[in-house]
């Protein structure tokens, strides 16, 4: 039996030393797990099948490391140590598929390979993975058809509330909107909000708090004229540090009288959340 030398290649023992030369470079080459350069995905399969066919398909003790030359440049070098070469895993961690149906049957295939935490961008999207499927990364709500007006320059007014908005988007993995955003995950998120209302008004938002008195998290700023009339625009984002659970909401004040929140315009109004990393 062949035996191998101190980095694990495959060398002839003393009786096999007479084996023709071609016979030794064969047996000691392919114990040399190199990486191997591959055109696509269909050159990178071709591969798979003339390994296997030389009773070197991958496995947990030959893995096969490719570097696909049509993938994006940080993310060409790719392994598996399946049989079939069924999956490849990048280098770089973050996986690429084409759209989130693809990203949810890998999952469910081969989620034992995944750590809580891992990302997958398909069909330009962000994901992470939660240990059982993967989560979107961003959400937002715009204005709903429902009259509301802030009377006074309390900033107690909660403008959170479920009839207030109506859901423009929301990825996978982001709950339901519920009286304001909840975090799925721990992260640094951004707060993107804004309102069109008839007068000067100010906006704030709230981390966990269900009522507001004489303080925010953040406030916006009255901005900017529609029309032939002054209209006030506040608007702001704000990063903060979130723990899964919290609930984001969001809270007005009118800067002098009583003003009405515009709902003629729905995309004039809007309040978001968006994941930036750990």
């Amino acid at each position: 039996m062949p035996t191998t030398n101190a980095r694990r290649h495959t060398k002839p023992t003393g009786t096999e030393q007479s084996f023709n030369r071609g016979t030794l470079f064969d047996a000691f080459g392919n114990s040399i797990r190199d990486i191997v350069p591959v055109a696509n995905a269909s050159d990178r399969a071709q591969l798979v099948t003339d390994l296997t066919a030389a009773g070197q398909a991958p496995s947990s003790t030959k893995p096969l490391v490719v570097h696909r030359a049509d993938a994006r440049g940080a993310h060409r070098i790719e392994y598996t140590t399946e049989s079939t070469g069924a999956w490849w895993m990048p280098a770089s961690g973050l996986l690429e598929f084409v759209n989130k149906g693809a990203a949810d049957s890998f999952g469910t295939s081969y989620g034992g390979l995944l750590s809580v935490g891992d990302r997958c961008v398909a069909a330009g999207a962000r994901y992470r993975w939660s240990g059982s499927a993967w989560y979107g990364l961003s959400a937002r709500m715009k204005r709903s058809a429902t009259a509301k007006s802030i009377t006074n320059a309390s900033i107690s007014q909660d403008l959170s509330t479920n009839n207030l908005w109506t859901e423009d988007w929301r990825e996978a993995g982001i709950a339901a909107y519920s009286n304001g955003w909840t975090i799925p995950y721990a992260g640094e998120w951004e707060i993107d909000f804004g309102g069109q209302f008839s007068g000067a008004a100010d906006l704030f938002i709230s981390v966990n708090k269900p009522a507001l008195g004489s303080f925010g998290d953040v406030s916006g700023y009255a901005q900017g004229v529609a029309g032939s009339a002054a209209v006030a625009l506040p608007q702001g984002f704000k990063r903060l540090r979130c723990a899964a659970g919290d609930v984001i909401r969001i809270f007005g004040a009118s800067v002098a009288a009583s003003v009405n929140w515009d709902n003629s315009f729905p995309n004039q109004s809007w309040f978001g959340i968006r994941f930036i990393g750990d």
